[in-house]
């Protein structure tokens, strides 16, 4: 999927295209299937980023979405897949400034629109399910330049699959930046939020806007009504390195039943940079982490953490490649991914 030439400057440019470059990935037994945009050429003023996501599949697709990016000095962008023919697609902005969009597509159609404008909460209403990305090619939370920095993506999820509660375990064994965002659905009718970071907990109203906490590395997130929540993280960088931008789209305890999971660990080492990787799991209070396997072998687990509901947060290096997560106890696990490279990051939860 190509993505659009750059705006101007123009902080409330949009621009939009058309695309044929679908892949369709299809198999006779259930895959995982991620994906993992990277750049890692520091010539020729090439970036060095990186985003890491998980695709959702067909059965997972619905006609209701709503977006969720963050943006403040690249480009912030949508892309919408159909997979059926004469796709009705509307895409509708909560900016007065910004023209929505209804559009056609055709079976593995793409449409993409990007602009310098926070794309959260614009609303995405098709009349057959499509597939939804949101992203950048390049932002940070932090740098106040023109410059964008690392690339940052995650699939999105219907309305039908949102949920009511979620944790946050922190990604990164880094001093973070971090900005969590909250998106309900109902027009005019109020959400009412209650947030933890583990000494603290406290509410929120909440109607159809979005709420930005950007406070505390440990949260539980509760809803009277479902909701869908983002984290945005951004590792402190070190001298020599610029911003590493990433975004998680949460999942809740109740997605998270299966007692083992398949996922990818993207290299991010260059040269003489050496990456680290890193699983960072969350386990009720009755868990144990010698419970958990890492490619069938006992993995070293540090404690990062516990919260006001006694729910422990452990974290374990990973090696690049495929890995396996297994539990071999009932309980659930809330598991995040995460990679810190040179000026460059990534991080996903399993769900």
């Amino acid at each position: 999927m190509a993505l659009p030439g750059d705006c101007s400057y123009d902080t409330h440019c949009q621009r939009s295209r058309k695309e044929k470059a679908t892949i369709v990935i299809s198999a006779n037994e259930t895959v995982v299937v991620y994906g993992n945009v990277q750049c890692t050429k520091a010539e020729q003023n090439v970036r060095l980023i990186s985003s890491a996501f998980q695709i959702i599949g067909i059965r997972e697709m619905g006609n209701d979405y709503r977006v969720i990016s963050i943006q403040n000095v690249g480009h912030a962008q949508i892309a919408v897949v159909a997979i059926e023919n004469e796709t009705l697609v509307e895409i509708l902005y909560n900016e007065n400034t910004l023209e929505d969009v209804t559009i056609m597509l055709q079976m593995y159609e793409t449409f993409v629109t990007e602009g310098m404008f926070d794309i959260t909460g614009a609303y995405i209403k098709s009349s057959a399910p499509v597939f939804v990305l949101s992203g950048s090619n390049g932002d940070s939370i932090q740098y106040e330049s023109w410059t964008p920095n690392d690339a940052f993506y995650e699939c999105l999820i219907p309305h039908t699959q949102w949920d009511t509660h979620y944790y946050i375990p922190p990604p990164f064994n880094y001093t973070s930046v971090i900005v969590i965002k909250i998106a309900p659905w109902e027009n005019n009718n109020l959400t009412v939020i209650k947030w933890e970071n583990g000494i603290h907990n406290s509410s929120s109203g909440l109607d159809s806007n979005i709420y930005v906490e950007t406070s505390g590395t440990l949260l539980s997130i509760k809803a009277n009504k479902s909701i869908l929540v983002a984290h945005f993280s951004e590792p402190i960088p070190h001298s020599g390195e610029s911003q590493a931008l990433s975004m998680i789209l949460l999942s809740s305890p109740s997605r998270f039943t299966r007692n083992y999971a398949i996922f990818p660990v993207f290299n991010l080492t260059i040269g003489n940079f050496a990456a680290k990787h890193y699983i960072t799991v969350l386990l009720p209070a009755n868990g144990e982490t010698s419970d958990l396997y890492i490619n069938n072998a006992v993995a070293v687990w540090k404690i990062v953490g516990t919260d006001m509901d006694g729910n422990k947060v452990f974290r374990a290096i990973l090696t690049p490649g495929s890995n396996l997560l297994k539990n071999t106890e009932p309980f659930k696990v809330i598991a995040v991914v995460s990679a810190k490279g040179q000026s460059r990051s990534y991080a996903f939860s399993l769900r």
